[in-house]
């Protein structure tokens, strides 16, 4: 999943979605710093309903997303996946990428908010096709659901 602030455009998978309307308005606070969030865009993914917002004090980007009667369905932080592309070209999303690929890619203090050191080093380990301890690992993918809705990034390693 990708967002584009400066063309206010959404990307699900191989799928563009141009913002329906683009109402400045306050729709929450921040879940990391507990300001104002400002939407920048409303955008109709069938089945449900996503508003991509900004915080107005540390610029975080988050679309939360409704089902189609508007109750809340989840939240999705983009700052951690998005990057600032051309309108008509197709970002690199990181559900695009596996294994070590997308373990690098993940910021380590997004990894270290949920895993534990050994469990990160299992994680590249396996990853890497290096030993690793195995009960480290186990404890790690109990632990990837809980990422995926913190992060919004799925890890299958």
């Amino acid at each position: 999943m990708e967002y584009n602030p400066e063309e206010n455009i959404l990307w699900i998978a191989n799928d563009r979605y141009k913002p329906e309307t683009c109402e400045i308005g306050d729709i929450g606070n921040c879940i990391r710093c507990g300001n104002e969030l400002e939407t920048l865009s409303f955008h109709e993914v069938t089945p449900f309903n996503a508003i991509a917002a900004r915080c107005t004090s540390c610029n975080r980007l988050l679309l939360s997303i409704y089902d189609s009667d508007w109750s809340w369905y989840k939240e999705v932080d983009l700052s951690r996946t998005t990057k600032v592309v051309d309108q008509d070209q197709k970002p690199t999303d990181l559900d695009e990428l596996s294994g070590l690929q997308l373990l690098e890619a993940i910021p380590e203090n997004a990894l270290k908010t949920i895993f534990s050191p050994r469990e990160v080093e299992a994680m590249f380990s396996r990853a890497r096709g290096e030993k690793y301890v195995r009960q480290y690992l186990y404890n790690a993918r109990k632990k990837y659901s809980r990422f995926a809705d913190v992060f919004g990034i799925l890890i299958d390693v």
